[in-house]
């Protein structure tokens, strides 16, 4: 059905999780739920990402992104974070970035704004 530019690395992830998410897309679009097709991006050009050297499983990282992707309040965020820290020990510099730009984007998502960007020159102190 997809080229391997379409389908990106289906065979790292597995064929059930990956059709899992294209399905759960492909009914956020059939539903017109607006709300949930909007996506705030949040660029504050810092490293936020959870390395193999953390999680070495390529899909537990991916459920791991979904999660975060389709948080509905912190609270999800917290439990995700304190499940992370309990599975792999304390968050490195990366993942503590991937969670607050999370955190970020779940504050301003109702506020409308769709995207933040910082600098990429980065200042110490205010």
């Amino acid at each position: 059905m997809l080229g391997d530019k379409q389908s990106g690395h289906i065979n790292s992830v597995g064929i059930n999780l990956y059709l899992s998410m294209l399905k759960n897309a492909l009914d956020k679009f059939k539903n017109n739920d607006e709300k949930e097709l909007i996506q705030t991006e949040i660029n504050f050009y810092d490293s936020s990402y959870i390395s193999d050297s953390y999680l070495p499983s390529a899909l537990e990282r991916l459920k791991i992104y979904k999660l975060i992707n389709n948080v509905k309040d912190t609270d999800e965020l917290n439990i995700i974070s304190a499940n992370l820290a309990d599975r792999c020990g304390a968050l490195p510099e990366e993942v503590a970035n991937l969670i607050s730009n999370a955190r970020m984007a779940l504050l301003i998502k109702e506020s409308g704004i769709l995207k933040i960007n910082s600098t990429s020159t980065k200042t110490s102190g205010f």
